[in-house]
């Protein structure tokens, strides 16, 4: 019996997912897998029938997107960019056939096929850019003549200019760049979401705030864009040849049900502006996704079995979540039985599908759903009485401060601090957005807990500190820690190693400033190290991570941002700067930057560029001091090079602890100290790895950092 070793699980290997990512990604990848045995001629193995079943399903589908491509009025040199795209994915099929003759599945081979025919379909056509190139320019001929409408005295005629200047940065390019740069429909997709989304309802032409009612005519145009999308979605789906008739009414009469669905919402009383915003591009989505099922997109048998697996193991995840809240027996009672409903209703939908676009689509909305039925949220009582506990127990505690008598002034007023600053962390915490009622009620225990461990230091004067004192202060240290673990313990929204990590810098940061309080030579800077400690611990903040899924999740239900490898650089930021955990660069921000002096800019190590689904580059960096890593803008306002990358002629000495000269490039062998403000010539740069180094007139070393020196002249 022939036997290999297969990654498990592992579907497309490094035939697919070369073409979404780099080498060095495919390896880490393949990595979270680990190895089992397979039997080569097991009655469950992959077998030659079912290679050419899948050979001729790809072939077929690919022939019939040619006939599409071919069929459309486009230059040759447009047509040619899709055939190539789609070309590049066929032959992904060769490999992952050789790949499943030495042992495999008919389960995960067939998962192979399903995901590459999700890909397949997805390569954009020339009448897919023309037909959103055509979209735009009615949508924006419609709003230009409502803007023309306006005249210079008219009130409105200030929001008219903002919608003006709005269609001038949001036009698509020529259907030429549209081929060379969005190879997929779902790449169309997005730039469409952006430009009928933001720009053309952002601002009321009548002055509607974003959380109003929509005015009349705003509401006129955002049924104008409606219509407009679902007549240019069923012209598409009638201009397609190789679809039977049948399946294409099949599939307009899909979209006018949808149409009707959407028309109902965006007419709805209870609407905004700020609704109308997000509804259109997720209607936009929704029809683009209505298509004709063909033998080419069919849903298989596997491709359901492997999407209700999903969401299975999606319940159960929350199912599991919810099993470990204790104190809300009837909420997690309601919520078990929610999830359950979902896990059938998203099953019985899964079933019904007939495309793989379909499934795939029901299997994303479902896990969501699945997964918010395992937050429990409170009502607005339910924080106001949190708040109120919160603020209450404050008053005690400062009443009990303020009433003890072996307490200097001094020492009161440091521990009251500490004690508001307790108050405002959590009571904001309490009222934040979309807060459960898990981390809610730990709120409740985790503030009154830390709040009562503050005492003030007594006898500040003293140039000792005693052991009483000692252990009153690292008592505040450590029940500010325990208390900030309970809460994140019981956050459901993060994940296990998010809540690890979060422990072992708790633990951190109370080991620190333990040691610091041990290391405190007077009751003064024991005091001081106390607060500073309880409101640190207090105001950490768990980080989520990105969730990594398995190669199979990630490429039949992810949008794949194409990263590029760069030279790793350092980078500081010259304005306020935001780390996020997305490369959308918005959403979740893992840590903010407030604008510094040069000479305290913080920096940044640039692990990669990226592009996300905007177009815009974004580096991935790691804080050179925190170690946090995150996404920032790639804009010159914002960052700057770390290290000067040209020679100036003179450079002055900034940094408050002056400069070291060196004998070697590599900042070895100390030859001088140079005080702030002395002045030096440059010979010229050099580089070294991620930084630089100027050599002096003197033959001598010295850094490039600009946080440490700056030129005066070129």
């Amino acid at each position: 019996m022939k036997k290999t070793v297969l990654a498990s699980n592992l579907l497309l290997l490094s035939t697919l997912l070369g073409l979404l990512l780099p080498t060095s990604k495919i390896s880490t990848l393949v990595s979270f897998f680990k190895d089992t045995e397979v039997s080569a001629d097991s009655t469950s193995d992959t077998q030659q029938a079912d290679i050419d079943a899948a050979t001729a399903r790809v072939n077929d589908l690919a022939s019939n997107i040619t006939t599409e491509i071919n069929n459309s009025d486009a230059s040759e040199p447009v047509k040619q960019i899709a055939i190539n795209n789609l070309a590049k994915l066929q032959k992904q099929l060769d490999s992952a056939v050789n790949t499943y003759k030495q042992g495999g599945t008919q389960s995960t081979f067939q998962s192979v096929v399903d995901t590459l025919i999700l890909f397949i379909n997805d390569v954009a056509t020339p009448n897919d850019w023309q037909s959103a190139i055509n979209l735009q320019t009615k949508i924006f001929a419609e709003r230009t003549n409502e803007i023309n409408e306006i005249t210079e005295t008219d009130p409105d005629n200030a929001a008219a200019k903002t919608n003006k200047d709005a269609m001038g940065t949001g036009k698509l390019k020529p259907i030429e760049t549209l081929a060379k740069t969005k190879s997929k429909k779902s790449s169309i997709t997005s730039i469409c979401n952006t430009i009928i989304g933001i720009p053309l309802l952002s601002k009321s032409l009548q002055g509607t705030n974003s959380t109003s009612t929509p005015s009349t005519q705003d509401l006129k145009f955002a049924n104008f864009i409606l219509d407009s999308m679902a007549e240019s979605r069923e012209d598409a789906i009638n201009a397609l040849v190789t679809p039977t008739e049948d399946q294409k009414n099949e599939a307009v009469n899909a979209l006018k049900t949808a149409y009707s669905d959407d028309k109902n919402q965006l007419n709805a009383p209870s609407v905004t502006l700020s609704d109308l915003q997000q509804m259109l591009p997720n209607f936009y989505k929704q029809f683009s996704n209505i298509v004709p099922t063909t033998d080419g997109n069919a849903a298989s048998d596997s491709s359901k079995t492997n999407a209700i697996a999903a969401l299975k193991a999606a319940y159960d995840t929350t199912k599991q979540t919810l099993d470990a809240v204790s104190g809300f027996d009837d909420a997690v009672k309601t919520a078990l039985a929610n999830a359950k409903t979902l896990l059938n209703q998203y099953t019985s939908q899964i079933n019904a599908a007939t495309s793989l676009s379909d499934v795939n689509t029901i299997l994303n909305t479902g896990k969501n759903k699945i997964k918010s039925a395992s937050y429990l949220y409170p009502t607005n009582d339910d924080v106001t009485a949190t708040v109120k506990m919160i603020d209450d127990a404050a008053a005690a505690q400062i009443a009990s401060i303020n009433a003890d008598t072996g307490a200097s002034d001094s020492a009161k007023t440091t521990a009251i601090t500490t004690v508001k600053n307790i108050t405002s962390h959590y009571s904001q915490n309490a009222q934040a957005k979309n807060i459960t009622l898990q981390v809610l009620k730990t709120i409740q225990t985790a503030s009154v807990s830390s709040l009562k461990a503050i005492t003030p230091i007594h006898d500040l004067t003293t140039k000792t500190v005693t052991a009483s004192q000692l252990n009153t202060a690292t008592n505040a240290i450590i029940t500010a820690g325990n208390a900030k673990k309970t809460v994140i313990q019981n956050d459901p929204a993060l994940l296990a190693t998010d809540k690890e990590a979060a422990y072992t810098a708790i633990d951190g940061l109370v080991t620190t400033y333990t040691n610091q309080l041990k290391q405190a030579t007077t009751t003064t800077a024991l005091s001081q190290v106390q607060s500073a400690g309880v409101t640190a611990i207090t105001n950490f903040q768990a980080t989520q991570s990105v969730t990594t899924t398995s190669p199979v999740t990630q490429l039949i239900t992810t949008k794949t941002t194409i990263i590029k490898p760069t030279n790793q650089k350092l980078v500081y930021a010259i304005s306020s700067l935001k780390l996020y955990q997305s490369n959308q660069l918005k959403g979740k921000v893992i840590a903010s930057y407030v604008k510094h002096r040069r000479t305290n800019r913080p920096v940044f190590k640039v692990l990669r560029t990226v592009k996300n689904d905007a177009g815009k580059k974004a580096y991935y960096v790691q804080n050179q001091v925190s170690g946090k890593k995150g996404y920032i803008t790639t804009n010159a306002k914002s960052v700057a090079y770390t290290y000067y990358q040209t020679t100036p002629k003179q450079i002055r000495v900034i940094s408050n602890g002056g400069l070291n000269l060196y004998k070697k490039s590599t900042l070895s062998g100390k030859q001088h100290h140079y005080q702030k403000g002395q002045s030096l010539k440059v010979h010229k740069l050099i580089k070294s790895g991620t930084m630089t180094r100027f050599q002096l007139m003197n033959g001598s070393y010295v850094t490039a950092n600009k946080k440490l020196v700056i030129s005066t002249a070129y």
